[in-house]
Order: C-alpha cells, then structure tokens, then sequence
C-alpha cells in the first residue's frame, strides 16, 4: 500500500512483515516510521496520512493477521513515533481519511464483519455505517471512495465482492449500481474525479467470471452519473489482472487517469478512461498493486513522476 501527503512531502508505504516505511524524497529513501518487527505473522492492506498531518502527525494503518482471522487499525500521532491499536475486526481493506480530517475527524474502514465502518473522533471510537439488503455476503465492501469535497458531496461508494455500492445522504441502506456493473464483478480498485463536483465521474476496475470457458474477465469502467450507470472501456490487459486506478491530479485540465496490472505494466487514458494506451512494462514484471501520483517542486524532478509500489517512472 502507498499514500502520499503532498502537503508534508511524504510518501507512507508498509511492507507485509516489517513495518511502515516514510519517504520524504518521493521514495529515493525510506525511514522507518514504526510497527517494525521482523515476524511474518502480519501484514498491512493499506495506510493513510491525516490532509492535516503537518499539524496533526498522524497516521493509519490497517493490519492483517498473516496465519488466521483476524484484522485491525493502528493509528500514530506523533509521526509513527508510537502506535495505538484503535479498531479491532476479523478484517481490514482500505482505509480512506476524510479531505476535511482536521475538521471532522472522520476515517473509514473497511470491515469483512460490518461492511463499511466510520470514526467520527479520529479514530477512537467507530460505527456501522448503513445497512445491506438481505443476501448481501461477506466481502461487500473492500474498496472506498469519497468525493474529494467530501463532506460537501456527502455519497459513500464501495465496491468488493458483489459489485458497486453507494449510500446518498439520507439514505439508510446500500444501493447497487444501475446498469453497467453488477454483483457478479468484483471490484479490485475505486477512485473519484478530482473535478467530481463537476464532472460526476468514477472509475472502477473489475474482474467477472468468463461465461463460457470458465475463466476470469477483468476491465475498467467508468461512470458520469455518480455511480449509477458505468459503461466498459476499451482496455484489453495481457495478464488479465488488473490492481489500481487513478486520476491525474489536474484531471479537469488533462482528462488523465492511469491504471497498473499483475504484469506490471501501466496504463494511461487521456480521454477521462474512455480509452487506454499501455506506457510498457516494469522491468521484471512485479505485481503493481498501488499507483501514486507525485508533484515536486525538485529541479531534478520538473516532470511528473508516478510512484508504482516503490518503483519510480518519470513520465
């Protein structure tokens, strides 16, 4: 997993069985920023950097039991100095802090008992958050989305093994998607327009099973409306798995979104996810699980750079 805070300069990645590792130099170096321990009965899902950390110094990290059930979320608040288990489950995905944190103090979770879970105080104390249909499974929610005025635009989306999800404000319980996806795609990746406000749009990546031979199917979607009706793009992957998608920061100016496969090759689209162009495959071939997008002010780094699970393309 990787977050970056552009406001403190700091890329945050854990590894499976040694900690999580900081990087202020957008990932030339890393420094240990707590949980080290050389066991590998542990691993992390995902982490997460406070919008406010310069102020507030804290972290999130979501931790998985290497050798049974059993899941949970730390928290820091001295810059991984010490850390605190704050929230207990059988498991735990994504994380995703609110863009007002410093104000409403609230993260999110994703839970395999309860779905979507929600801390209001920074994470001392943690919710439900609405109500599935009947016959929904465990594994609904595995991935978040907020849109990036969130609480402004106050929707919840997740996605996981039963499709696409939303919750409006008002509403009490889950709603599926319309048309485009439905609760036999899984969903492996969400990501929400920088421009959401305006534009409305979502990308979604999936895989479903292959009605006649019996295999998987994996592609990306991309809605306009919310969330209620996605529409399949045009990308055909090699490998047939795909791991994370995500906006360009300046998306509104240059509709680019990218994407990164289990080949470990990435993707660009620079029509809004309409349709995608391979950029080449990562020497190797590593899994590429997690795509940053970094914008330093360096003179070395004047262009664009993405951060792919530690490996770093200048574009």
């Amino acid at each position: 997993p990787l977050a970056w805070s552009a406001e403190a300069n700091l890329l945050l990645t854990a590894t499976s069985s040694h900690g999580v590792y900081g990087s202020g130099d957008g990932g030339r170096s890393w420094q240990p920023m707590g949980l080290q321990t050389s066991s590998s009965a542990y691993g992390f899902s995902d982490v997460a950097v406070s919008p406010a950390f310069e102020s507030d110094e804290t972290l999130f990290a979501a931790w998985l039991s290497g050798t049974g059930i059993g899941g949970a979320v730390y928290r820091s608040t001295d810059s991984g100095e010490t850390w605190e288990n704050v929230y207990s489950t059988d498991y735990v995905g994504d994380l995703l802090i609110s863009p007002a944190f410093a104000s409403d103090q609230t993260v999110f979770a994703t839970s395999g008992d309860h779905g979507l879970v929600r801390s209001t105080n920074g994470g001392d104390d943690w919710e439900e958050v609405g109500e599935w249909p009947s016959g929904v499974l465990h594994g609904i929610a595995q991935y978040i989305a907020l849109a990036p005025d969130f609480p402004a635009t106050p929707t919840l989306y997740v996605g996981g093994s039963q499709g696409f999800w939303r919750l409006p404000p008002g509403e009490t319980t889950w709603q599926p998607a319309v048309s485009g996806i439905n609760s036999e795609h899984t969903i492996v990746s969400l990501a929400t327009s920088p421009d959401f406000a305006n534009d409305h749009t979502l990308l979604a990546l999936a895989h479903w099973p292959e009605p006649t031979a019996g295999g998987q199917l994996a592609g990306v979607f991309r809605s306009v409306d919310g969330g209620l009706n996605w529409q399949e793009s045009n990308l055909a992957p090699a490998t047939g798995v795909l791991f994370d998608v995500t906006f360009s920061p300046s998306y509104a100016q240059d509709q680019t979104a990218y994407l990164s496969t289990g080949g470990g090759e990435l993707y660009r689209s620079q029509d809004s996810g309409q349709t995608w162009v391979s950029l080449g495959t990562v020497r190797g071939e590593p899994a590429l699980y997690d795509i940053c997008l970094l914008y330093t002010s360096d003179a070395a780094d004047e262009e664009d750079s993405v951060d792919l699970g530690g490996r770093r393309i200048i574009k």
